[in-house]
């Protein structure tokens, strides 16, 4: 392991920085033929996202994961090699949730308590095979506008 590290659908990993091989990696997987189709929903109730989702074309025994992500986030540095910076952060991880993939209209309900503010929030949902580890489909939705 090293840091930063890239790492593309559990199935490639390089120097995060090494553009040329994340363009490669990425043009592979997005020639890949695609069969799985994810559809999400959510509704905002109060302190919590109520996300419907449907699935089809996946195999039984997939996960589908969902992380609550926030933008716009920054820390100041007190210690160590960053001491006295100010270090900016997007797409933290407020909430996370895995779940056995359901392959009929399922719902899920997420807490909004962890997030500071909603405006800068998404929902990223995935579905990956537990055994293989690859992601087979992903949607994002962003809090803002929906």
């Amino acid at each position: 392991m090293y840091t930063p590290q890239m790492v593309v659908n559990g199935s490639d990993a390089f120097v995060g920085s090494d553009q040329a091989q994340l363009q490669k990696d990425l043009n592979r997987e997005l020639s890949l033929p695609v069969s799985v189709i994810l559809h999400l929903s959510l509704a905002k109730k109060e302190g919590q996202i109520a996300v419907k989702y449907s699935a089809e074309g996946f195999t039984e025994g997939d996960v589908i994961n969902f992380a609550l992500v926030e933008r716009g986030l920054s820390t100041e540095v007190t210690a160590g090699e960053n001491a006295g910076r100010t270090l900016h952060h997007d797409n933290v991880v407020r909430e996370f949730q895995t779940m056995r993939l359901k392959l009929s209209e399922s719902q899920v309900l997420i807490p909004l308590t962890k997030v500071f503010d909603i405006t800068q929030a998404s929902l990223i949902a995935y579905v990956q095979n537990p055994q293989t580890m690859l992601i087979e489909a992903a949607k994002q939705l962003d809090l803002e506008n929906d």
